[in-house]
């Protein structure tokens, strides 16, 4: 683990406009299947933010082990919808797969806060990182799983084949 990390470093993304994830466009491939292009704009903003803190942060090595994630979001909405957190994290963190963190799959404990949405937002992203502590989370009790019929006392009636 790198010195940064363990003293709690704040990583700052500046000028780059949060964009939450998005999915791309349906197309014909072949007669019968359909496939799904990227989303332009999500990956214009993926690299862009890939692209920024790798600038800012010349040591360019990817931290390795459970982290604790938090994204900071600071969104100008002139050029586009009101965004959700839950789709700003989601688009951030996969930007930072391999910059900022070897994998997002360690990322263990991720939250995301927008400070601010408005027209006149100045943009920008805090992302702060720390190792995630497991012991933080031992008092926490596991509730003990009794089965359940599913859908007790409906009379739903489970399908014959896959829906999706």
């Amino acid at each position: 683990m790198t010195e940064a990390l363990k003293d709690h470093h704040h990583y700052w993304v500046t000028g780059i406009n949060p964009e939450p994830w998005a999915i791309g466009s349906p197309y014909r491939r072949g007669s019968k299947s359909l496939g799904i292009s990227p989303n332009g704009k999500l990956k214009a903003y993926q690299e862009a933010l890939a692209d920024e803190f790798a600038q800012q942060n010349a040591h360019g090595q990817a931290h390795e082990g459970s982290l604790k994630v938090t994204f900071y979001f600071w969104r100008s909405s002139a050029h586009g919808n009101v965004a959700d957190a839950t789709n700003l994290q989601k688009a951030t963190e996969d930007g930072l797969q391999g910059v900022l963190y070897a994998n997002d799959r360690r990322n263990l404990h991720v939250s995301s806060v927008i400070m601010e949405q408005q027209p006149s937002t100045s943009p920008h992203i805090l992302i702060v990182v720390e190792p995630f502590d497991r012991a933080l989370y031992d008092d926490i009790i596991t509730p003990e799983v009794h089965e359940v019929p599913k859908w007790a006392g409906s009379n739903w009636v489970e399908p014959e084949e896959e829906l999706f």
